[in-house]
């Protein structure tokens, strides 16, 4: 329950954030890469995005997101300087919750514990291959 709590607090962040998802954000890099979770891919029925918040946000830098698709994503204008990247990575479960008209598809968290704070990353410059290993 409080890894969905999570996922659900981290896309309804990006959603409320001015500028997320680069629309006015100041130049800044464009990353892509592989995401994989202990050495495999990501499940095909995976829902997952990445997102990129400045340590120190200078002016008007805000947090960029970018989905993660088929275990890929591209991220442009990411803020230069030190990041914390969060990671969302979920699948139906199959099931669903109850105490909802019609009932909600039930979702279980993908990414291991030990990332549910985030990575940090300095960035410096463009990077093609800016893969994460959870």
């Amino acid at each position: 329950m409080r890894a969905r709590m999570y996922g659900l607090v981290l896309v309804l962040l990006c959603a409320l954030l001015p500028g997320c998802g680069a629309r006015g954000a100041k130049p800044g890099a464009h990353l892509a890469g592989e995401v994989t979770i202990g050495s495999r891919p990501l499940p095909d029925d995976a829902d997952a995005a990445i997102l990129f918040i400045p340590v120190a946000p200078a002016g008007r830098t805000s947090p960029v997101s970018a989905p993660i698709v088929r275990g890929r994503y591209v991220a442009r204008h990411v803020p230069l300087g030190r990041v914390t990247v969060m990671f969302r990575v979920s699948r139906p479960t199959g099931r669903l919750l109850d105490g909802y008209s019609g009932g909600l598809p039930e979702y279980e968290n993908l990414v291991p514990e030990k990332y549910m704070g985030g990575l940090p990353l300095d960035v410096i410059e463009d990077n093609p291959h800016q893969d994460f290993q959870l």
